[in-house]
């Protein structure tokens, strides 16, 4: 008669099996001599805790990653440009539509460098930009427009994000279709409404553009009531500035 067993010294971390001939079992029965009685459940090369055995995998302790932040923006701000540039560390990632300064579209100049990865949405910007430009510059279809590409752009840039993303910091038109802990903004009444949740940023003003002075002033729209024309008619006489009116005629 034959039948399986399986056993399992003590001492050891390996699981033994074989079969047993009834007729000559005298060295089996001499092995289980030695083992100590009680319960002779088999022991597990994952439970024995003999971790000297050869057969005992070493494995390298692991060591826990550094907290790594994405950054989600949107249209180029240069205050928050600025706040990025002082927080970022070169572990974190920036998602971003386009890289502005390599496609030279200052809407979208964010700093891309020190950045362990950036991760664009060409294909989204490309169809966003074309779709807005068959709606009008107000109204209600542009403003559902506004926020259905802004629900598709939280959505890839969630679905893009890396398992070890631990923070998120995210420009305000996405905020709605994600969950943000803190708000950070130059504007101070809308840092008021989020009380101690607000970190007010500082106003950065730009240089202005040193524009060569003239002597005509264009006013591209009709006179016919429009407000200031007249204004804008007296001030160009007191300046003695000088006065051109073009007749524009329709198809």
């Amino acid at each position: 008669m034959l039948r399986d067993f399986a056993f399992a010294h003590p001492g050891s971390a390996g699981i033994f099996a074989g079969t047993e001939n009834k007729s000559a079992n005298a060295p089996a029965q001499q092995l289980l001599s030695i083992l100590p009685a009680g319960n002779l459940v088999p022991n597990s090369c994952m439970s024995c805790g003999v971790a000297d055995c050869f057969r005992s995998a070493k494995v390298a302790q692991s060591v826990p990653a550094s907290d790594r932040t994405a950054y989600l923006v949107d249209e180029f701000w240069p205050e928050f440009d600025a706040y990025i540039c002082n927080n970022k560390h070169e572990q974190d990632s920036l998602c971003l539509p386009i890289d502005g300064n390599k496609f030279r579209r200052a809407n979208y100049a964010w700093t891309t460098s020190g950045f362990a990865q950036t991760k664009e949405q060409r294909l989204f910007t490309a169809l966003r930009s074309y779709e807005s430009r068959s709606l009008t510059q107000q109204g209600a279809s542009r403003q559902r427009s506004l926020l259905k590409h802004q629900k598709q752009l939280a959505h890839a840039y969630a679905s893009s994000l890396d398992y070890d993303i631990t923070h998120l910091v995210v420009t305000q038109g996405l905020l709605p279709f994600l969950w943000a802990r803190q708000i950070i903004t130059p504007h101070s009444e809308i840092a008021d409404l989020f009380g101690e949740k607000a970190h007010l940023l500082d106003w950065r003003v730009q240089s202005p553009r040193v524009v060569k002075k003239g002597s005509k002033i264009i006013f591209p729209a009709s006179t016919l009531g429009r407000k200031g024309a007249y204004e804008m008619r007296e001030a160009a006489e007191k300046l003695n500035l000088s006065l051109c009116l073009r007749i524009v005629r329709g198809n």
